[in-house]
């Protein structure tokens, strides 16, 4: 069966296509566990490097304001955060070690409901510039751009929907024509299906969480800071990467910038607890969905 003869089903407004041998889209076959860029395929043209200090919205000298009450907006936690109080917040972040922040941010990060993270991660010549929205384990939304492709990932669960633009169903048919046809379309697969596992983990909260340093590593506690008007302390570790936590409320890490396991990477945290609009576990997205496999 070829695209050129191919089978329909119909299921609503929903065209399902067999698709036969689809090409893996993974340039690698192994996962680098505690990174983000994982198996990304080829270099991110015109993307050469990315900041390894503190970007120019990080105010290393301004005074904490007052404490925030809400850790969600457009580009961050709303709010200031201040030095803490008697009210149940966290001690000052300034008395905490390297190690008890580092694991604070673990542990909040992986107990936040939603995060939207935003960013880019670079090893060699391998890039992904990320803009995803997490919902745990329920799922994810995912745009990214690498090899010159853009990719858009929603994960249901365990059922992914894979797609993108001309130049990512290139890649994935082998064949200029197929991938015209296929503009539009987006491929339903397993969540750990290995053919498109470095896209899909991008919408899984492991796979941000494993690139926090490690709180037993060796690391040092810098001054409180300020990222979009939320105090934060940075904690930068042995390797060259920092993490900056927020310095009261939850220990949500709100930027990481720097080293991480060989890779350079620039990743902002932000939105935690925003609804993050999913399809129903149990319904598909409109449009043209392929069905991997289907023939000869």
């Amino acid at each position: 069966m070829t695209l050129g003869n191919r089978s329909e089903a119909l299921t609503g407004t929903e065209r399902v296509v067999p698709v036969p041998r689809l090409r893996a889209v993974t340039g690698a076959t192994g996962i680098v566990p505690a990174v983000v860029v994982a198996t990304a395929a080829i270099a991110l043209a015109a993307c050469t490097s990315a900041p390894t200090g503190p970007a120019s919205d990080v105010d290393s000298t301004a005074s904490p304001s007052p404490a925030a009450t809400s850790t969600s907006s457009s580009t961050g936690p709303s709010g200031s955060a201040g030095t803490g109080d008697a009210a149940g917040t966290p001690a000052p972040a300034e008395t905490r070690s390297a190690a008890q922040l580092l694991q604070e941010a673990r542990q909040a990060f992986s107990a936040a409901p939603s995060v939207h993270v935003t960013g880019t991660a670079v090893r060699g010549a391998d890039a992904y510039v990320v803009d995803v929205r997490i919902a745990g384990d329920s799922g994810g939304i995912a745009t990214i751009n690498t090899s010159g492709q853009t990719v858009d990932v929603t994960r249901v669960r365990d059922v992914a929907y894979v797609g993108g633009d001309l130049a990512f169903w290139r890649s994935v048919t082998g064949d200029d024509v197929r991938a015209r046809q296929m503009v539009g379309s987006r491929v339903r697969t397993g969540a750990s299906d290995t053919n498109f596992a470095s896209f899909v983990q991008l919408t899984q909260p492991t796979t941000f969480a494993a690139a926090l340093p490690d709180p037993a590593r060796p690391a040092t506690v810098g001054p409180v800071a300020t990222i979009r008007g939320t105090a934060v302390v940075g904690v930068r570790d042995s390797a060259g990467s920092t993490l900056y936590v927020a310095a009261t409320g939850p220990a949500y890490p709100l930027r990481l910038d720097g080293i991480a396991s060989g890779q350079v990477v620039f990743l902002d945290f932000a939105d935690y607890g925003a609804r993050v609009s999913l399809p129903a576990p149990d319904a598909r997205p409109t449009g043209r969905v392929v069905e991997p496999g289907g023939g000869s």
